[in-house]
């Protein structure tokens, strides 16, 4: 089976270079004006070929040698414009198939552990697979970076309908092959992401723990430390693959953009080369227009006093139409979450950061959010105290919107937990935080009503409405199968456990009586905590792959009688009576609309996971670079101020990264700067030249932050790789200024015996340490060297 499909693949592609080199083979047929050599081969690529991938996924599946031949096929047929030309349609089901379908089961880590079929019982890994798919995306939008728009053109926009010519229209919907493909690229990276932050916190909190004198251990799980191991760096490779590839469509959008918004953006896109390759390792300071006294721009300039407007000048909120901003909020919070969503209007200035506009945004769209996911939003939670006071504003301003006043605490909690929109999440920190808040506001409103509010202070109406939500669940939610024999709580039960803690021994028992009575009477209606699964939602799993062989295959059947032609630039010109160039713009800007909110997505996952792991920010840099080129160059200012922003969340980054800050930076106080300011003016300028000064200048601030971070990531893998020798070794990742120099051989004379004992010494920055190995396993540390003390 390998070699035969080699031998396919050698043959297709010695065929396209032939039939490209000359034009057709054969004398045109007569009555379509091809080859005749050309119509038979793509009668049988579309006959033979296609339905031979297609039937052979199981195959592939479990043996990765053949899948990577596949998509080797799909490949070559795509980027040869004879084959691409006669098999639009079986193109589209092929990358939709092996590339789409694939990229949607989700992160596949522990590239050793099988997964079983259910159809045979045979085990195969994947993680091999979306690698596969990954590097030959690379390679797909390397090579030309047109491929981008024509994917768009031909799958994504319904084209057909307007040509009154040869283009034919494609049966069903819009295929929408282009946005998919983009969209399960984000959510691998988004994915892995997140899996690398579980394990490096879980990591960190296990070290942490080994010094603690508390009993209290860190959650444990069924992998061993070598498979948590094997699932971080494979995250990492998926990661770092699928950012390159989202860098390489975005990279693609920007050069048809640039080409076709006059030379300055061409020549300056062009000019900035391969994507993988910064061009210096410091940063250069560009002046617009010195010879007329222009300021020189530098991207480290201080901060200063000038207050910078959300809105910008030239864009009113009001006036533009957000209903389709909306609309994909909506969709990115049934896939994504809210919180994604939020970000996501936020960037699109529908809505400001502040807290309380959050909140009344919220309250008033809440019966079109999933009330789970609003519930889950409600509970966040910040990293530092800045952000846990943002998250706490929000809360609070949601909450405080409610009002309490003249209500006896079940019926508040009750009003509260059932007509407010959303269902307490099933994390318990996330449920104490909005506890926390509704027992705060419903103080406010009743303090001093001693009939309604008993309380000396918050903390008792907080420990109350946690023992209601308990009794409510005791009495009308536990299974008897759960209870195992235990009996229902009773009155006295519930009053001994509230007046039996310090803080509500000062409770009336006729108030406690009173509230039992009304638990048991009238139960709070609550949905099940914490069985939605809504990161679930929109993934795939084997099966459905191996499912979707028959409806690929009847839908081919089902196309076999038409003969759908792949449009080009030119013929998309001519059905809109444009240049190419024009349609080409335009082409770029509606791809932009319709998936910046995935990349503005994964950069905003990544920078807020940078502090734990660097490696992936090269290209999620590259991403944020061409993403704001293209809103600078087709004048798109929604785009233009989300991507400005997350590059001044970078540099907020990269100054807190080296030392420049003392304390916790403030994440918005970059709008107030003075660099801010003028990028954002330049950017928005009319003038062009301005316009590509400004990128320039990103262009090479960004270049140096690359070579910073790529050095940085080095760094860190020497380090990992020279203390995997040594017992105990994490304990030296925990500081992030430390780097490795370097390790060799020592001799010490024994203190004891006299006699000279051979050491391995290990040098970093901050410690030299000798070890020796003793036995089986890892070197042991015999003595740890400060060198700066």
């Amino acid at each position: 089976k390998n070699l035969s499909l080699e031998l396919l693949l050698h043959f297709i592609e010695y065929w396209s270079d032939e039939a490209e080199a000359v034009g057709g083979m054969d004398p045109p047929n007569t009555h379509s004006g091809r080859s005749l050599s050309t119509d038979t081969l793509a009668f049988a690529v579309r006959r033979m070929v296609v339905p031979c991938l297609l039937g052979n996924t199981k195959a592939a599946l479990l043996e990765k040698r053949i899948f990577r031949r596949m998509l080797c096929i799909v490949t070559e047929l795509w980027r040869s414009p004879v084959n691409r030309s006669h098999c639009k349609a079986e193109l589209g089901i092929l990358i939709d198939h092996f590339y789409v379908h694939f990229l949607q089961l989700g992160p596949q880590l522990l590239p050793d552990r099988k997964f079983s079929l259910k159809a045979d019982g045979v085990d195969f890994s994947l993680h091999g697979h979306q690698l596969d798919i990954l590097r030959e995306l690379k390679g797909l939008f390397m090579s030309d970076p047109h491929d981008a728009l024509l994917m768009f053109l031909n799958y994504d926009t319904d084209i057909s309908t307007e040509s009154s010519g040869s283009l034919q229209p494609m049966p069903g919907t819009k295929w929408k092959l282009f946005q998919r493909l983009c969209s399960a690229l984000c959510a691998l990276a988004e994915q892995c992401g997140e899996t690398i932050t579980q394990q490096i916190e879980e990591h960190r909190a296990k070290v942490n723990s080994e010094d603690d004198t508390a009993t209290t251990e860190p959650p444990s799980d069924d992998l061993s430390n070598e498979d948590k191991s094997a699932v971080r760096e494979s995250a990492r490779k998926l990661r770092t693959a699928s950012l390159e590839c989202i860098a390489l469509i975005v990279r693609a959008l920007a050069i048809s953009a640039g080409t076709s918004s006059g030379r300055q953006f061409s020549a300056l896109f062009f000019s900035w080369g391969d994507i993988d390759a910064p061009p210096s390792d410091k940063p250069k300071l560009l002046t617009y227009g010195e010879e007329k006294g222009d300021r020189l721009l530098t991207l480290f300039k201080g901060k200063t006093d000038q207050l910078v407007p959300f809105e910008s000048s030239g864009a009113d909120s009001t006036e533009r139409n957000s209903s389709q901003e909306f609309d994909t909020a909506i969709g990115i919070a049934s896939k994504q979450g809210l919180k994604k969503a939020i970000d996501y209007l936020v960037a699109s200035r529908v809505l400001t950061p502040a807290p309380r506009s959050i909140a009344t945004f919220l309250r008033m769209h809440k019966a079109r959010f999933d009330s789970a996911e609003l519930g889950r939003y409600l509970g966040e939670t910040g990293i530092d105290s800045a952000e846990k006071e943002y998250w706490n504003s929000i809360r609070h301003s949601f909450v405080r919107a409610i009002s309490f006043l003249g209500m006896t605490l079940d019926d508040a909690l009750r009003h509260f937990l059932t007509h407010c929109g959303f269902h307490l999440p099933g994390e318990a920190q996330k449920i104490d935080r909005i506890i926390n808040t509704f027992a705060e506001c419903f103080f406010e409103d009743n303090a001093g009503d001693v009939s309604i509010c008993p309380f000396p202070s918050e903390d008792e109406v907080y420990l109350l409405s946690f023992a209601v939500i308990l009794l409510n669940t005791d009495l009308h939610k536990a299974s008897e199968r759960g209870r195992r024999g235990k009996k229902k709580m009773t009155k006295q039960d519930f009053i001994a456990n509230i007046r039996g803690s310090s803080q509500g021994g000062n409770i009336p028992k006729d108030y406690l009586y009173s509230l039992y009575e009304s638990i048991e009477r009238r139960p709070i209606v609550l949905d099940d905590m914490g069985e939605l699964d809504v990161d679930g939602e929109g993934k795939r799993d084997i099966n459905d792959i191996l499912n979707n062989v028959q409806g690929a295959e009847s839908l081919l059947r089902g196309l076999a009688v038409h003969d759908f032609e792949f449009a080009t630039m030119e013929e998309a010109a001519k059905v809109r009576n444009c240049s190419a160039e024009t349609a080409a713009q335009e082409l770029a800007k509606s791809a932009t609309e319709k998936t910046w909110h995935l990349w503005y997505s994964v950069i905003s996952t990544c920078l807020e996971t940078a502090h734990l792991d660097l490696q992936g920010m090269e290209s999620c840099a590259d991403i944020l670079v061409y993403a704001l080129s293209i809103g600078v160059c087709l004048d798109l200012p929604a785009q233009r101020v989300a991507f400005l922003g997350q590059l001044g969340r970078l540099k907020s980054f990269e100054e807190l990264r080296q030392g420049r800050w003392v304390q916790a930076p403030d994440y918005e106080g970059f709008r107030k700067e003075e660099w801010y300011l003028e990028l954002e003016e330049a950017c928005a300028a009319a003038n062009k030249d301005r316009r590509v000064w400004a990128l320039r200048n990103i262009r090479e601030w960004m270049s140096s932050v690359q070579s910073d971070l790529f050095h940085t990531v080095k760094n860190k893998a020497d380090l990992t790789k020279a203390i995997a020798e040594l017992e105990s070794g994490d304990t030296f990742l925990q500081d992030p200024a430390r780097s490795f120099i370097r390790s060799g051989s020592l001799t010490k004379k024994s203190g004891r015996t006299g006699r000279m004992v051979e050491y391995v010494f290990f040098l970093f920055s901050d410690l030299i340490l000798y070890a020796r190995k003793e036995g089986e396993g890892k070197m042991k540390i015999h003595e740890e060297l400060a060198l700066h003390q």
